[in-house]
């Protein structure tokens, strides 16, 4: 830490701060509102620690710059290109996750291994193995996933998963992918009296509830159309059906009822307008 403070040029009395502050500090534990006694942590500064998430970025920022120069060197097989005339990626880093691009052979990844051993040896950070998995392309062998996996002793995965409660995919986002939106729209709609509700009330849930659901994955990724046209469809069935059995008869066009307040409608918004207008800030 204190190595990688002055490479960055820090001035010696600020190295000299955060110096004391990871390694002469103490915690106390209080219970039953007493303190039970101060002892001395022998990891640094815990997660938590207000100073903590900066550090950890300068940590990995050797990581990172590591893997980079690597990636530079033709053939090395550390680093992906988006496009053909595109600067290879290494790695993509957020708060303590770390995504790794790497080709599957005997020599990058002995390569990569080599560099994120020299890592953990100097910053004294280990990787959880248990969190860790390799995603493989469709492509690979048999033989070359049997490598890359004895070589980092990491088990396969088929996906990389969810990620801040988003799906992470491979190719073009499909509808089973974001099924799981319709099920929970669905599920919220099951605890509702919706013949308890008037028109007025109908607006209010759809606006403050069902659209709510959606606003975190709608900012990452662009909904399959059909999708979007259940979620709507389940809409409309909430501001007409009077009961989970009766079929509704919509006296209004729904494009009309979507329109804004000012142009005669009632707010509401579609799935797939709100989608374009929040993807709309990723450029």
């Amino acid at each position: 830490m204190l190595t990688c403070l002055q490479q960055l040029s820090f001035h010696d009395r600020w190295i000299q701060w955060i110096k004391e502050c990871i390694s002469t500090f103490s915690y106390s534990i209080v219970g039953n509102n007493e303190p039970g006694g101060f002892f001395r942590p022998t990891r640094g500064l815990r997660q938590g620690d207000p100073l903590s998430p900066y550090l950890f970025i300068i940590c990995m920022n050797v990581l990172a710059s590591r893997l980079h120069e690597q990636s530079l060197i033709k053939k090395s097989g550390i680093g992906v290109k988006i496009a053909p005339f595109a600067p290879r990626i290494s790695c993509l880093l957020f708060a303590d996750d770390s995504l790794i691009f790497c080709k599957a052979s005997y020599q990058a990844c002995q390569k990569l291994k080599e560099i994120l051993d020299t890592f953990c040896a100097q910053s004294r950070q280990l990787i959880n193995f248990h969190k860790s998995s390799l995603v493989l392309s469709k492509n690979t062998r048999f033989f070359e996933r049997q490598v890359v996996g004895g070589i980092f002793n990491i088990s396969h995965s088929m996906s990389i998963g969810k990620y801040l409660g988003c799906s992470l995919f491979h190719g073009r986002p499909s509808f089973d992918l974001f099924h799981h939106l319709v099920d929970k729209a669905q599920t919220k709609l099951t605890s509702w009296k919706k013949k308890c509700f008037s028109k007025a009330g109908r607006v209010v849930l759809i606006q403050s509830n069902l659209e709510a659901l959606l606003v975190h994955t709608m900012q990452c990724y662009k909904l399959p159309a059909r999708v979007t046209d259940q979620l709507d469809r389940i809409n409309q069935e909430v501001f007409w059906k009077n009961a989970s059995s009766a079929k509704g008869m919509p006296l209004v066009a729904w494009d009309k009822i979507c329109r804004p307040k000012q142009l005669g409608g009632l707010g509401i918004r579609k799935t797939a307008t709100v989608n374009t207008a929040f993807l709309a800030k990723l450029g």
